[in-house]
């Protein structure tokens, strides 16, 4: 028996959006939930850690990069580590090691970003690669393990790609994962993303499975507004809404993005006196009471949208909702 349980609470009428209970041993949360990446009491803490093969060997003999990542975890949270492998491949031990070094500062497990491969990107064989590597560590993980196991997805390969990726992952148990937009938007993916959802839903997982986005591009340009893609990827079905770590995102570093919690738009500023870590967690925390505010209206009403509509940055998104109600079900055809 694992030590966490997803239960489906509400689910919008008009709108991808599911109100779910997601306990992790004695902690809780309830998504749409917007991640931190600065520890605070009683929220989803992301970790992204990077690592390769050299620092594995080397923490065999001294310290290392590794022996930090308990002091980056907190009790009173929900640590999510992600980690990222930058080396192409790995030897038997120090893939135990690797998993032995993540998995008890972890509260849910997430497979690591194979960047290593992924920067080789030879497509024709970047399925083989990535699911050879996956699979010795899914079953690493399992020698012992009671906890969630998220798979990743990187979403700006092949869909070919993606589609075997989400069928093994499936075809081994594993039905949440973490959806890497590596640099992209939220509107470019949204056909894979529905993809994965139907798969979930014609195996019966749809209402015990959760979404989890990073390295998302905030915004983009539509008629001269930045809509806040990151929060708005919600209606795209995604439950908890993660961060950027990759490097290149662009934009001028004398900028900072603060988040304009009445509109769902971002707005560019100059930094001058800000700091952009106190900018980041401002703009987390007053996403999540946004999605606190989604949650309500779902709960109370049935659906956010007639809230949600009235976002200008929303203008976009909710435009192309034109169905009435919708039905997850099994598909059927007269």
């Amino acid at each position: 028996m694992g030590n966490y349980k997803i239960k489906l609470d509400d689910i919008d009428q008009k709108l991808d959006v599911k109100v779910m209970n997601v306990a992790i041993g004695a902690k809780h949360f309830s998504t749409p939930y917007k991640a931190l990446n600065t520890p605070q009491n009683n929220c989803v803490l992301e970790i992204y850690q990077k690592v390769d093969e050299k620092m594995i060997i080397d923490s065999r003999e001294g310290l290392s990069p590794l022996d930090k990542i308990p002091f980056k975890c907190k009790k009173d949270t929900i640590n999510m580590v992600i980690p990222s492998y930058g080396s192409t491949t790995i030897s038997d031990s120090s893939l135990r090691d690797f998993e032995s070094r993540i998995h008890p500062n972890t509260d849910v497990v997430i497979i690591p970003r194979w960047e290593g491969i992924l920067q080789v990107n030879n497509e024709t064989k970047l399925f083989d690669d990535m699911w050879s590597i996956t699979k010795r560590y899914i079953e690493e993980v399992r020698r012992i393990n009671g906890k969630l196991i998220m798979g990743n997805l990187p979403l700006n390969r092949p869909q070919s790609v993606i589609d075997r990726l989400v069928d093994g992952y499936v075809s081994e148990g594993i039905t949440s994962f973490v959806l890497d937009y590596e640099q992209c938007g939220a509107p470019k993916k949204r056909y894979l993303i529905r993809n994965i959802e139907k798969e979930l839903s014609d195996f019966g997982y749809s209402e015990d499975s959760l979404l989890y986005s990073i390295n998302m591009r905030k915004s983009h340009d539509y008629n001269g507004i930045m809509p806040a893609d990151d929060l708005l990827s919600l209606i795209d079905g995604v439950n908890i809404l993660g961060n950027y770590h990759l490097g290149g995102g662009g934009g001028n570093k004398d900028y900072v993005k603060v988040f304009n919690q009445s509109e769902w738009t971002y707005i560019s500023l100059p930094l001058e006196g800000r700091n952009s870590v106190d900018v980041a967690l401002d703009n987390h925390n007053k996403m999540n009471i946004e999605a606190e505010l989604v949650k309500k209206e779902i709960i109370e009403n049935g659906s956010a949208l007639k809230m949600i509509r009235t976002k200008k940055g929303a203008t976009e998104y909710t435009k192309s909702v034109s169905q009435t109600t919708l039905n997850f079900g099994k598909p059927s055809w007269g």
